[in-house]
């Protein structure tokens, strides 16, 4: 529970973070905790530009009416000076109907930046009331139906991560003699617990505390996922009966590759995944059993594949014909397996 302030002009309070809390600003990503948390900027929502001279991260709960009027007064600040400071938003709250908004604040990003923007904009604004099903009701309206239930299925993973880190980092702060009141912004070794709602004094602090971005025209540091081949042809296989093969990648990057979840179809099973990180130019292999129903003719399956490497997921289509025929009167049937509400997430089995 939040408490309420006595005063909103005497909320905001700068704290020191532990040594080893301080952020720095790499090209196009944000490491804290002495390495401990790694995030590229470009995979998560941002209130300004990316290019931005000073980049801080805001920990916010939009359940919160203290974190959307913070939101706001930021969005207030960027719009004047976005170039000079970008805001990193972590979604982050162990209440249950909060995390089922940041999951669909999150879901609809990753499916389209400018929505995102705007369903950020009614909730923060009031517009419509910080609940899931209102906040559902309104990203499906901006999506379209289609759409959101695609992003639902492609981005569950790395959302689910995104969630898990936040959840991580407020730990972290609370552990290390920190809160985990919200809002909270961090910046540098610097944290802001609470509500500034002066902009000037925002901007005094953000240029005194934030990092400094390195110029766009640095090295950037990333992994990249590369499949070997996009659709694998099982032609031939046998209805009821388990068929092994293998999807290979290379990481095409210039940092580790960690694949994270397999989005699967119900027939098809992990038996091996690759652990740790895949190094820059290696290869490896994930290996599957797809075991196809007796009651289609042909099939086509879609696997995902999710890691920390911008560009997610990764897609191969398993396809083929199976050697005997379905039994009569179902010639023609469409299995209800390859229906994209019946995939399965499996987690990274390391």
């Amino acid at each position: 529970m939040h408490h309420q302030p006595r005063r909103l002009e005497q909320e905001a309070t700068v704290s020191t973070d532990p040594p080893g809390l301080s952020s720095v600003r790499e090209p196009g990503s944000i490491t804290l905790k002495s390495g401990r948390y790694h995030l590229n900027t470009a995979q998560f929502p941002q209130l300004g530009e990316g290019t931005a001279q000073r980049t801080a991260i805001l920990l916010s709960d939009y359940t919160c009416s203290r974190c959307r009027q913070f939101h706001a007064t930021l969005q207030n600040l960027i719009s004047t000076n976005g170039k000079s400071v970008c805001i990193v938003v972590l979604p982050a709250s162990p209440a249950p109907d909060a995390g089922k908004i940041h999951q669909i604040l999150l879901t609809v990003f990753h499916a389209d930046k400018s929505a995102w923007r705007s369903l950020a904009a009614l909730i923060t604004s009031g517009q419509i009331p910080a609940k899931s099903g209102a906040v559902k009701d309104a990203a499906v309206k901006l999506l379209g139906a289609d759409k959101w239930g695609e992003a639902s299925l492609a981005h569950a993973g790395e959302v689910e991560q995104q969630l898990q880190l936040a959840a991580s980092m407020l730990t972290g702060l609370r552990s290390s003699g920190g809160t985990d009141s919200l809002p909270q912004l961090l910046c540098g070794d610097r944290v802001l617990t609470g509500v500034e709602q002066d902009p000037s004094k925002l901007l005094a602090f953000f240029e005194k505390e934030a990092p400094a971005s390195v110029p766009v025209t640095g090295k950037e540091f990333l992994p990249l996922l590369a499949l070997l081949k996009t659709s694998v042809d099982l032609t031939g296989i046998k209805a009821g009966i388990p068929c092994p093969f293998e999807i290979s990648l290379r990481n095409d990057g210039n940092a580790p590759l960690k694949l994270g979840w397999l989005a699967l179809p119900p027939d098809c099973e992990v038996t091996s995944f690759p652990t740790g990180g895949i190094p820059p130019g290696e290869v490896a292999a994930i290996g599957l059993r797809l075991t196809p129903s007796s009651t289609e003719d042909e099939f086509s399956r879609l696997i995902r594949i999710f890691s920390n490497a911008p560009g997610n997921p990764g897609t191969v289509t398993i396809q083929g014909t199976l050697k005997t025929s379905p039994p009569m009167g179902k010639a023609g049937a469409k299995s209800e397996r390859s229906s994209p509400k019946n995939t399965t997430l499996t987690a990274n089995p390391q």
